[in-house]
């Protein structure tokens, strides 16, 4: 049960961080936005299914083929930047949608919201990276 809750917590520590160093994000308090981040990761549990297959089209327009390339070649690691890129853009989404809904996060400008995208990404992908950085020194 701890493991379920441990990606709203550091998604609500990112959007509290980022609300402190930026104007453009103005966050209340850690209770809006743990509350914003478990409701973006309800919605992203209830879209998953829609966001794996536009995942899998974006790689086939992209790559030619649906599945993902065998680890480690110049295709597996595009395909991760691609990956990269989908899971930023769906983060930032998510978490303008959810803003918008919880009454504690007020969005002032982009910035904030660029940089929460990419903190939220960096928390979704921070497994991959290190198990990349795993099998490049092995």
């Amino acid at each position: 049960m701890l493991l379920l809750l441990l990606g709203p917590v550091l998604a609500a520590i990112a959007i509290v961080f980022v609300g402190a160093i930026t104007s453009s994000l103005y966050v209340r308090d850690l209770g809006a936005a743990f509350i914003a981040a478990v409701a973006m990761t309800a919605i992203s549990w209830l879209l998953a299914v829609p966001l794996d297959l536009l995942e899998q089209a974006v790689y086939a327009a992209t790559m030619g083929s649906s599945t993902p390339p065998s680890q480690l070649t110049a295709a597996w690691h595009y395909a991760n930047y691609v990956r990269a890129g989908l899971l930023f853009a769906v983060n930032t989404v998510l978490f303008v949608a959810v803003a918008l809904f919880v009454s504690g996060i007020e969005i002032r400008g982009v910035w904030g919201v660029v940089l929460t995208g990419i903190l939220l990404t960096l928390i979704d992908f921070a497994p991959l990276l290190l198990a990349m950085t795993v099998m490049r020194t092995t």
